[in-house]
């Protein structure tokens, strides 16, 4: 992940009023400050009606890729807008999602390592893994992530787990990969190396080019 484009060079005010100017204006009247520190979480957001939005981010997020931090301040300004509701974790990736920056936020969650829905609250409310949000996304924005996790050297695998074997049958024009009873179609390769199966801690997915073209559950 060492890839310049993406190191954290500005500060946090100045990635807030990037996102509240093209993604939170109706909150661009109000003062948001920001500042890093040692939390017990990631971030935390506090706010009333007359005051500052104070957002305070762990240092820890300061070694991130700039992507995975305006995951994390988009979730925290989303707080904001949603305020004080049941299921507010979810509501709140929600909101994330339908301003168009889902991708930002998926790219967040696998860095802490949330692949699968996190259920909080005695099941009453949740933050969306990886997973969920990736199904979320329109075509468009899940072929962003991609390249973006692509650029940044993460897309969510695990090193240590192996599939028994896949096959790839070739058939005139097309191609199948055959891999633990999953059957998928793709145009016809012709070099092995051009497939991979990137194992996550939930889903397999399958790669041609880099390009997911295919994904399931692990059972």
């Amino acid at each position: 992940m060492n890839n310049s484009k993406f190191f954290i060079d500005k500060t946090l005010d100045e990635y807030i009023k990037l996102l509240v100017e093209n993604a939170y204006r109706e909150i661009g009247h109000r003062e948001i400050k920001a500042e890093w520190g040692r939390l017990r979480s990631f971030a935390i957001v506090t706010m009333n009606q007359e005051g500052p939005v104070m957002i305070k981010c762990n240092s820890v997020a300061r070694a991130w890729p700039e992507p995975a931090l305006f995951g994390l301040l988009s979730h925290e300004l989303s707080h904001v807008i949603v305020g004080d509701v049941p299921d507010t974790e979810k509501r709140t990736d929600l909101d994330v999602i339908e301003r168009g920056l889902g991708v930002y936020l998926a790219v967040e969650r696998v860095i802490v390592d949330k692949y699968s829905d996190h259920i909080i609250g005695r099941g009453k409310d949740m933050y969306l893994g990886y997973n969920s949000i990736r199904s979320l996304l329109a075509s468009h924005q899940i072929q962003q992530l991609d390249l973006l996790m692509s650029d940044l050297g993460m897309i969510p695998s695990s090193t240590d787990i192996l599939l028994h074997d896949f096959a790839v049958l070739h058939d005139k024009d097309t191609s199948r990969v055959l891999i633990d009873g999953h059957s998928i179609n793709i145009d016809e390769v012709d070099l092995m190396d051009d497939i991979k199966i990137i194992i996550g801690h939930e889903t397999v997915q399958i790669l041609l080019n880099e390009s997911v073209i295919g994904e399931f559950e692990k059972t």
